[in-house]
């Protein structure tokens, strides 16, 4: 949700590093999640091509959504999520394991 993407970016501190930020409430029209509709959107508002994104998500239907756009997808499951499949992400990061920027940056460009 729209709520949820902003309380999670807050708690981030990444507030300012999002130019556009893409919730099913923003569209209605907007299949949901595992479809690709949110993650086309933003590419199209953005006009970048899949090559030049990376998302993150927790859930199995969020790297499905996300692997069906053709982005590159690094899962981080929650404790509610942990047992998703996850066999569509680049990368999964457990909880609690730390991970830097350059080693995710290393496994996208493998």
């Amino acid at each position: 949700s729209t709520t949820d993407i902003q309380q999670g970016l807050v708690a981030a501190g990444l507030t300012d590093f999002f130019e556009v930020r893409v919730s099913y409430e923003d569209t209605p029209s907007m299949r949901r999640k595992p479809a690709p509709d949110q993650y086309e959107n933003a590419l199209k508002r953005l006009a970048l091509s899949p090559l030049q994104c990376v998302t993150f998500e927790d859930t199995e239907s969020g790297i499905a959504a996300a692997t069906a756009a053709e982005i590159r997808a690094v899962a981080m499951p929650n404790g509610l999520t942990v047992g998703h499949d996850f066999a569509g992400a680049v990368l999964v990061i457990k909880p609690g394991e730390k991970k830097s920027a350059s080693d995710i940056m290393s496994r996208l460009a493998a």
